[in-house]
């Protein structure tokens, strides 16, 4: 052990300025080097008030409030939470979409009635940059929405009510768009773009969804690529969602009730087998293109 030498002159002219509580914490490395502090260890004490028995309601309620605020996501990180995902199904866990009713001008929304080979093409550009089967996407657009890009639009009443598109884009989907790509897009502009200008909002959402949990140039089966759409978090997992999934605070999360329809073998479970299996029964004929 290295005898105590201080180092400095003024150490030795000042004794007693450096006989401080410092000074247990201080020791000296080799000769001519600077002194190392350590902070003293702490101790940690059990609280000495326990709360009765009686009131611990109150304060896990308490507790419940603090964490419910503290972990609230932000819209940035909205895409981070596995249970808050912005899908785009026929029917979502986005209540707004369910409660908020919108209408609009008919007369400036387009109706086609029919998609021709430009509609086709596109569907196949989009599929190759998502690296997937172009025939795969056809099935889950047409499991969506029936190839209907005013789909979700009452054109008796001009009312939007949930989703919409050749996608069903919800609120959440809509608005991740928006700040990823600054957009500026609402429903009623989304309904007044034609099959074609939607389909480039198609590859962009998917895009998003696919690099949840897949790599950029990973090649999507149909099953993952119908995963991504329902739910983008999770389409890394065989079984997607179960029946009565509730979330931390207890509440239902009705990724199964809401899409129920999706369980071919009702067994309470929704899994990537039986989105492969939907998608298989959603074909389409590429003949009504021509």
């Amino acid at each position: 052990m290295m005898p105590f030498r201080p180092i400095y002159p003024f150490m030795r002219m000042f004794p007693r300025m450096f006989m401080t509580p410092v000074m247990p914490c201080m020791y000296y490395a080799p000769r001519y080097q600077m002194p190392i502090f350590k902070m003293p260890e702490t101790r940690s004490y059990e609280p000495i008030y326990e709360v009765p028995e009686e009131n611990n309601s109150s304060v896990d309620l308490f507790r419940k409030t603090y964490e419910s605020i503290i972990n609230k996501p932000s819209r940035e990180s909205v895409w981070e939470d596995e249970d808050v995902t912005p899908s785009a199904d026929i029917e979502h866990e986005d209540d707004n979409d369910e409660q908020a009713e919108q209408t609009v001008d008919i007369s400036s929304i387009p109706d086609e009635k029919k998609l021709g080979a430009e509609f086709l093409e596109r569907v196949k550009l989009v599929a190759q940059n998502l690296k997937c089967d172009y025939k795969d996407l056809l099935a889950v657009l047409n499991s969506e929405s029936s190839l209907n890009p005013q789909a979700g639009l009452d054109r008796k009443t001009g009312k939007i009510k949930g989703a919409v598109g050749l996608l069903q884009f919800t609120n959440i989907a809509i608005e991740e768009l928006n700040r990823r790509y600054n957009l500026d897009l609402t429903k009623e502009k989304i309904l007044k773009m034609t099959a074609v200008e939607q389909l480039d909002l198609v590859e962009k959402y998917l895009k998003i969804a696919k690099s949840r949990v897949f790599g950029e140039n990973e090649r999507l089966s149909a099953a993952n690529l119908y995963a991504i759409t329902f739910l983008p978090a999770r389409a890394n997992r065989l079984t997607l969602c179960t029946k009565g999934e509730k979330d931390s605070e207890g509440r239902l999360l009705r990724y199964y009730e809401k899409n129920q329809g999706f369980d071919l073998n009702n067994d309470g479970k929704i899994t990537k087998n039986e989105l492969a299996q939907r998608i298989n029964n959603k074909r389409v004929n590429e003949s009504i293109f021509a």
